[in-house]
């Protein structure tokens, strides 16, 4: 005889009332090993792994939380072994209205009209927008507030100072943006009445506020209450690609009615985590990701080098620190290596094309390396100037008058607006596509006939680099208006 259990349907998760006894509770678990958990492999002990469940079981409340668009996954699951579902509605609770209009000077660019009605669609809960760096996700999602107008939070994987800026000079919410950065800003706000319009939050900090870490879990509101008790009625994460296990957890303990998820890459690196992701962000709600505008050119060069392929693996794989390291061990590899490979790739496509006060932008993996590559650029470029962009560094490092800079992918990487970027140049070895994609995006348009360049490189002598060239070479093929290859010959 079926028996029948409570599914529970919100805006982001659907809870289903399942005791921690049942008898078929192995049969349930077995359906989340499936479809909500990412195995990783254990390269030492040669055996897969548990690395994240994208679920959450609530012993309170005996409530099993999945992202709402897993419901007909496990609904048919379920009934497969005689548990029948009553499908009830989540509870929405009252949202604050707020009155926020945009500054009268920025107008709609053509591209953004279609996607500000689509953000703007109250009838849809969960709403994706992907356009390429520099098409104005940003301006999209505020305008969508603003037409929303219920009170929001903005969940910024960094930068969270220039979202500020720019809701703040955008709108006319001026000091009705509130921070929410570590710690003190949420004991503060939840100690006084105050009810700003928009937040803006650290994705960092939110986390810990999920999590209950540290002292989080001596605030007034729990992290669901916060919602609640401030009205909450719409909700942006940006840059959802980056910490996509955060935020798909978060949802799984809200019910936010207006969900909005910003990226320009709408993907994962690994196959599990792009599977899960997929599901939890279907290709249905990813508005703009096919409008996509070709205005880079690639060039890909394979060379010879001097380091070992031993020498850089370790238990889990390549290292490219590893790859950087062995490089700047010996001072005369790595001077070979500057002279040989890069220099004359950035007289090529830099130096001998750019126009007055255009930008060469170089990714590395260390700090280490980052100091050493821009010692030896301002040495070699002695009338250019030469900066890092690294944790710390100031906004002036990316400034007119600056010729070169030199980052890691943690600062460089994403969501930077590098103004008159002529040239990105990557010497990382990776297969990843959401930094390929992001490294690339880093570079936006500077007029119709402007010609922008994107430089990549693989070691020839390594099997790694192989593997890993192969991945880049389709997407920088994919996202590019030219593509060209070659091989470095020199004596």
């Amino acid at each position: 005889m079926a028996e029948t259990r409570q599914m529970i349907v919100g805006h982001t998760n659907t809870a289903i009332a399942i005791p921690p006894n049942h008898p078929k509770g192995w049969y349930i678990k077995d359906i989340i090993r499936r479809t909500l958990v990412e195995h990783g492999w254990d390269q030492r002990f040669r055996r897969v792994f548990e690395l994240r469940k994208f679920c959450h079981y609530d012993k309170t409340t005996n409530l099993l939380h999945i992202p709402v668009t897993f419901t007909e996954t496990f609904k048919n699951a379920l009934q497969e072994i005689d548990i029948q579902l009553q499908v009830v509605k989540r509870l929405d609770y009252p949202v604050r209205e707020i009155n926020v209009s945009m500054n009268p000077k920025y107008t709609d660019r053509p591209h953004q009209v279609s996607a500000i009605q689509y953000l703007s669609d109250p009838t849809v809960s969960r709403r994706g927008l992907s356009l390429q760096p520099g098409a104005g996700k940003t301006y999209s999602a505020t305008k969508s507030i603003v037409n929303l107008k219920q009170a929001a939070i903005i969940i910024v994987a960094g930068l969270v100072e220039q979202w500020v800026d720019s809701i703040r000079e955008q709108t006319n919410a001026k000091d009705n943006v509130y921070i929410l950065k570590e710690f003190d800003s949420l004991r503060m706000i939840q100690n006084s009445d105050w009810k700003p319009d928009i937040f803006v939050a650290s994705l960092a900090t939110m986390r810990l506020y999920y999590q209950g870490k540290e002292n989080y879990g001596t605030l007034p509101f729990t992290f669901s209450q916060f919602f609640e008790h401030y009205g909450i009625g719409t909700k942006v994460m940006d840059e959802v690609h980056r910490d996509f296990y955060a935020t798909t957890m978060m949802d799984l303990s809200l019910n936010v009615p207006n969900n909005i998820y910003l990226t320009a890459t709408f993907t994962q690196s690994t196959r599990e985590a792009k599977r899960i992701f997929d599901m939890v962000y279907p290709s249905e709600m990813r508005f703009g990701e096919d409008d996509y505008k070709h205005y880079v050119t690639v060039f890909m060069y394979g060379y010879r080098g001097e380091v070992l392929e031993r020498k850089v693996m370790r238990a889990k794989g390549y290292s490219h620190a590893r790859y950087e390291a062995e490089l700047m061990k010996k001072a005369d590899r790595f001077k070979r290596h500057m002279e040989t490979i890069m220099i004359p790739r950035i007289d090529s496509h830099f130096i001998n094309t750019r126009a007055p006060k255009q930008k060469l932008l170089i990714f590395v993996t260390t700090i280490q390396m980052v100091e050493k590559v821009k010692e030896f650029l301002g040495n070699h470029y002695k009338l250019l100037v030469v900066k890092e962009y690294v944790h710390g560094s100031p906004a002036a490092n990316l400034a007119d008058g600056v010729d070169i800079i030199i980052t890691v992918p943690q600062r460089g990487g994403t969501g930077l607006d590098i103004k008159n970027l002529k040239t990105a140049y990557n010497t990382i070895s990776t297969r990843a596509p959401t930094q390929i994609e992001q490294w690339l995006g880093r570079l936006r348009e500077l007029g119709e006939d402007e010609s922008l360049i994107y430089i990549d490189q693989y070691d020839l002598n390594l099997e790694s680099h192989q593997r890993h060239v192969y991945e880049r070479r389709e997407i920088l093929k994919k996202k590019s208006r030219d593509y060209h290859e070659h091989v470095i010959n020199y004596v």
